[in-house]
């Protein structure tokens, strides 16, 4: 049976900590924080390692565009604005390792 990989990169609330404002408290941290999440096809070794292979893809391309955002507000345009591209970045890099898993990109919010 073939395996499938649906990457649902879900840009939450952890990219990367936006050097936006001092943070002071642990809620401002995460009123300040994008979140990624890869999910893997499965817990096996090789899944766990391709999934960090694209997150760190991800995080490779994504992280100079929002680094210097004034707000969460603006990273998050950001982001919507490279779904199209980020979705391709992750198909390259499960292709490269070898795989034929398709790949979901999506951005929500949660609260």
């Amino acid at each position: 049976m073939k395996k499938f990989l649906t990457l649902i990169v879900s840009v939450v609330i952890i990219i990367i900590v936006i050097g936006l404002l001092p943070v002071h408290g642990e809620a401002e941290v995460y009123d300040n924080v994008i979140r990624l999440h890869v999910l893997a096809n499965s817990d096996s070794e090789e899944d766990q390692a391709l999934k960090l292979t694209v997150r760190d893809a991800i995080l490779a391309y994504t992280s100079p565009k929002v680094i210097d955002s004034a707000s969460r507000e603006e990273a998050i345009e950001i982001l919507q604005n490279e779904l199209a591209e980020i979705e391709k970045i992750a198909e390259r890099v499960v292709e490269e390792q070898g795989y034929a898993y398709p790949v979901e990109v999506t951005l929500t919010l949660e609260e």
